[in-house]
């Protein structure tokens, strides 16, 4: 009976595997007759340029402090089973964690994270006319946020606010599609409040891809890396209005 209940779940598993797999390998390439990928979105907020002298005491601005805590969570068949040989079977040519969390590095570095948070309407998010972006160089890792009682700028403005990425990771087990999580922190020091608002939570985007050791096209996996941290950033501030965030 064992035996019986075990082929039943091997076949199961062999069933899920073709219908989760498939797609991730197939939408790894352009489209048939495309050569490169649309052009995204125009950005609809201002980042300050590294070079730019900073923005006047009375323009709305959000600081930015990017993460540097990138990881990727991979597990497959070959774990669920316990070994054997049926499980990497099915998982194919899959890469390992470290593989993606290379390739999400790469895709995430530095400034990037501030700049694409350009892509979303943040004076109509945050009801903050006309705000600016203002990367900050330092890493959350070291930014002491968590201690920090009042602003973590000399900005003094009372339209001002603070955005700390704290950490995101790639996620894909067997039965599940891949998804890049991003946790945030918005401290909110709208209206001039000398102490922060803190508002913390998650965003979670399901990948519409999955990176294996054969892929070329790193142009495809980047772009699919960016719009999900962009999809978890706005999945982030929606939830937190639902919560009566204003």
């Amino acid at each position: 009976m064992r035996f019986a209940v075990r082929g039943r779940w091997l076949a199961a598993a062999a069933s899920c595997a073709c219908v989760i797999a498939t797609p991730a390998i197939a939408q790894q390439a352009l489209p048939p007759g495309e050569t490169e990928l649309p052009s995204p979105l125009p950005d609809r907020t201002m980042v300050l340029a590294p070079d730019a002298p900073p923005p006047g005491a009375e323009a709305c601005q959000i600081h930015v402090w990017s993460t540097g805590k990138i990881k990727s969570y991979v597990t497959g068949f070959a774990e669920a089973m316990g070994g054997g040989v049926l499980g990497p079977a099915l998982d194919g040519n899959r890469a390992n964690p470290e593989t993606v969390e290379g390739m999400l590095r790469r895709s995430m570095e530095g400034r990037r994270q501030a700049g694409l948070l350009a892509r979303l309407d943040l004076a109509t998010l945050f009801a903050m006319p006309g705000v600016v972006i203002v990367p900050n160089a330092q890493p959350t890792e070291t930014s002491q946020w968590k201690s920090a009682k009042g602003r973590m700028t000399a900005a003094t403005g009372a339209c001002y606010g603070e955005i700390i990425v704290r950490d995101m990771y790639f996620l894909k087990t067997a039965l599940f599609p891949p998804t890049l999580r991003v946790n945030f922190t918005f401290r909110d020091f709208r209206g001039g409040r000398a102490a922060p608002l803190l508002v913390q939570g998650r965003g979670g985007v399901k990948l519409t891809f999955y990176p294996t050791v054969s892929t070329t096209d790193i142009t495809v996996i980047t772009r699919g890396f960016e719009d999900a941290y962009v999809g978890a950033f706005e999945e982030f501030v929606t939830e937190q209005k639902s919560k009566g965030l204003k």
